[in-house]
């Protein structure tokens, strides 16, 4: 993992030994269908929004919690990973913006969090027929990849992790997990400028 163990320190001074790669976190992504990602070169975080609810959360390691110790890692990881890839953060005109969402012991529903977007794409498989589309367990990770202009999502991502007793440990279980998501998603498709004949400089042929 490239950036994860530098956004944990910033965040709080905390360490990781763990990489993405080490673990298994049942990685899931999908493309809306007709989407090319790889014609995509910016991007921007959006900010982690308030509950509809009005509930005020606390807490260091909660990753929902804007600002927390565990929420400014993984933004961190998330955009770091992100512009490894050949994307660059872009606020303005950006050509895709990036919900993040984690929890560790309680169930993720989507439309608890005012993102403002359409997070119930009809591509992406329900949990089960009794579930809502906005619906995951607990220990999920979920990244989407949102047009800007149609709030509609082009690309999401999902992870569990395995739980810990230490709420420092299963930080950083979230961290790695959404940084094993980026690397699921396309590297930047170069910008290929067709080179040009520039006037006058061919050479004539002599009679």
């Amino acid at each position: 993992m490239r950036c994860s163990l530098r956004a944990l320190a910033t965040a709080g001074a905390l360490s990781v030994s763990a990489i993405a790669g080490a673990q298994q976190y049942n990685v899931r992504t999908m493309t809306a269908p007709g989407v090319t990602l790889s014609r995509l070169h910016s991007f921007h975080l959006l900010p982690t929004p308030a509950r509809r609810d009005g509930a005020r959360r606390s807490g260091a390691y909660d990753p929902m919690v804007s600002n927390s110790i565990a929420n400014r890692a993984l933004r961190g990881t998330v955009s770091g990973e992100l512009e490894a890839l050949g994307y660059h953060d872009s606020e303005w005109l950006t050509e895709f913006v990036v919900a993040i969402y984690a929890t560790t012991r309680e169930r993720l529903d989507l439309d608890t969090w005012q993102y403002g977007y359409h997070n119930s794409p009809p591509w992406w498989p329900v949990t089960s027929p009794e579930e809502p589309g906005t619906s995951f367990p607990d220990r999920t990770v979920i990244i989407d990849v949102v047009n800007p202009e149609t709030l509609d999502v082009l690309w999401r991502g999902s992870a569990t992790i395995e739980l810990d007793h230490d709420p420092l440990q299963n930080a950083k279980q979230i961290v790695n997990a959404a940084a094993a998501i980026i690397n699921k998603f396309p590297r930047v498709k170069p910008i290929v400028v067709a080179a040009m004949r520039t006037r006058g400089r061919e050479h004539s042929r002599l009679p």
